[in-house]
């Protein structure tokens, strides 16, 4: 029960909404893509991690989320807002919950789909600040160990690489779709287009 209450932020990727894998791993994995790519043609991979490299400066950055982040969650939850009870229209996005025994979907109100999204970014962030300072601290060990591992080492270079862009990329593009529900879609009716 105690690691199903620390993981629950992570309930977030059981919601069910169209497309919207591609927002959690379509979109995230095909930057990374890009962004390695462009990586290795203009610096180095290595660069990546090195001591001042690209992690770095994320990771410097990504130090001040949480608190947004947590502040966001807090907003969301403690607000009186009637709209906040509705469903979003249109297609709503569900969760499946146990209900005396059995699994039901469930429409989620805008209030818990956001609550769930800005938990799930506030336990990202806390991962990712998490991996930075590991993939930092590594650095060293991995790019020098490079002889000892005949290649295998490039191999685990680059896959590291596009882990930890994968994950920097989902907490960006998450965020943006967070903002796009939090600050237009709460707002707008069925009626009004787009």
């Amino acid at each position: 029960m105690f690691l199903t209450q620390l993981f629950k932020p992570f309930g977030y990727f059981k919601i069910k909404l169209r497309h919207k894998w591609r927002i959690d791993w379509a979109v995230p994995a095909i930057s990374a893509l890009l962004a390695l790519w462009l990586i290795d043609k203009t610096i180095s991979v290595t660069q990546i991690s090195a001591a001042g490299g690209i992690a770095a400066l994320v990771l410097s950055f990504l130090q001040t989320l949480p608190g947004f982040y947590i502040a966001a969650l807090a907003i969301i939850c403690s607000i009186r807002n009637p709209r906040l009870e509705k469903t979003f229209d249109g297609e709503p996005p569900k969760v499946i919950v146990r209900v005396r025994g059995e699994n039901t979907p469930i429409k989620l109100s805008r209030r818990r789909f956001l609550a769930m999204l800005f938990s799930f970014l506030t336990a990202q962030c806390l991962l990712v600040i998490a991996y930075s300072i590991i993939y930092i601290a590594l650095n060293d060990f991995i790019v020098g160990s490079y002889t000892l591992f005949f290649g295998v080492n490039n191999f685990i270079i680059y896959v590291n690489a596009f882990i930890y862009l994968t994950l920097v990329c989902q907490l960006s593009v998450v965020t943006f779709w967070g903002l796009y529900y939090l600050g237009h879609k709460l707002h707008t009716s069925e009626h009004e287009t787009e």
